[in-house]
């Protein structure tokens, strides 16, 4: 082995990485471990970038732990350091300003990019803090905005716009906004609140479907993600779209693991979520440093807060609107509680989509779902906090 010498290595300093961090540290509070950040700022929550880009945002924003942390646990950090090529024969893995780092256990949390358009306009993307800081400088110039991608983050950006006071236009190959995470129903309520705040909205559209991209002065695109997996390439280790991990999240490579947004589960699992990944993460760190961990599905929730209004989505997938051993129950409206949508077989919980009450996803399914409580046991705890009945 060669170069600089640390127990454990962990390439990627998101959600991720940093949970795989502290899972080390939960059983290993003495052996070296260094943490290498692409960026140059302290590990932050990725997925406020796109919740606080109206109020702009500074290095400090959002961190996952304060700076003096990672010393506290000894942990080294990389910034502004990107790992380049993996040699798994010698353990080792190089950066691209030179550096040799070699390692007794490895982590690839590098998370993904952007999915890009093609486009002659300059289009941005928002997949780090130094491009929303980027985006927040060029807007102030902007009058009229295009966002391409009714995903999730696409819908947050729209918002976001909005709120600065810009003119915009919500667009996508979609028929409806988020619709591999939500239902039709809640889709509309969705498409209602943007139009009601004056967004524009495009469905099944394409910026090659008209020819008017003058017209706008920004164009931010957010239509998915490519796992960052370029610099494995001459390693060896198996690959799909990602990384293939097992239940311990091991790759085929000895004492390598993956996590995140760039590991690919070739079992039933959750994944491309924030809590999705800080699971992986964690997991990968406990069997890293010598413990027993398997990664379980567990009810990840996807959750967005559009102006006004709370949604809540836990393990929806638009394949179970055809599934003929599902059957689903809606309750009635009331004035906390616009849309509930439970998915079940039989008596067992499947899915849960909500809008309302924030406390009702984070109080009450949730920790019944995680308990194993039975769908009926869920639609009368919903019940009784709206004192609503099944429709």
């Amino acid at each position: 082995m060669a170069g600089t010498y640390f127990d454990y290595v962990i390439v990627g300093a998101s959600r991720a990485g940093v949970s795989c961090a502290e899972g080390i540290r939960s059983l290993d509070s003495s052996g070296s471990v260094l943490l290498i950040s692409r960026e140059k700022v302290l590990p932050y929550k990725r997925t406020k970038l796109s919740k606080e880009l109206h109020n702009n945002y500074g290095d400090q924003d959002f961190l996952l732990h304060p700076p003096g942390w990672y010393e506290e646990q000894r942990i080294t950090v990389y910034l502004g350091a990107e790992a380049v090529d993996l040699a798994p024969h010698i353990y080792t893995i190089f950066l691209a300003d030179g550096r040799k780092i070699a390692y007794g256990r490895l982590c690839i949390a590098s998370g993904a990019s952007p999915l890009e358009i093609p486009d002659p306009a300059p289009v941005r993307y928002l997949r780090e803090k130094s491009e929303g800081q980027s985006i927040f400088r060029e807007a102030r110039d902007w009058q009229r905005v295009c966002v391409v991608g009714n995903g999730i983050q696409g819908v947050e950006l729209a918002e976001q716009f909005n709120l600065m006071g810009k003119e915009v236009d919500l667009t996508g190959p979609d028929s409806r906004p988020m619709a591999s995470r939500v239902d039709p129903a809640m889709s509309k309520l969705i498409e209602q609140d943007l139009l009601d705040h004056g967004v524009h909205v495009r469905n099944r559209y394409t910026l090659n479907d008209t020819g008017d991209m003058d017209t706008w002065d920004g164009i931010v695109a957010s239509v998915g993600i490519n796992p960052a997996a370029r610099w494995l390439n001459d390693s060896g280790i198996e690959t799909l779209s990602g990384v293939v991990i097992d239940t311990r999240c091991r790759t085929s490579e000895a004492e390598i693991y993956a996590a995140g947004d760039i590991a690919e589960p070739v079992f039933p699992f959750t994944s491309g979520l924030w809590h999705s990944a800080e699971y992986q993460g964690f997991t990968a760190g406990i069997n890293m440093a010598g413990g027993e961990a398997e990664l379980e599905q567990k009810p990840f929730r996807l959750k967005l807060d559009l102006f006004d209004r709370h949604f809540y989505a836990l393990w929806y997938n638009p394949a179970l609107e055809a599934d003929p051993g599902v059957e689903s129950v809606k309750l009635r409206q009331d004035r906390d509680m616009e849309y509930c949508r439970i998915f079940h077989r039989g008596d067992d919980f499947v899915s849960a989509l909500y809008c309302g009450d924030p406390s009702i996803g984070k109080t009450i399914i949730t920790p019944l779902v995680r308990r194993g409580a039975a769908f009926r046991e869920i639609v009368e705890g919903i019940e009784k906090r709206h004192a609503v009945r099944p429709v």
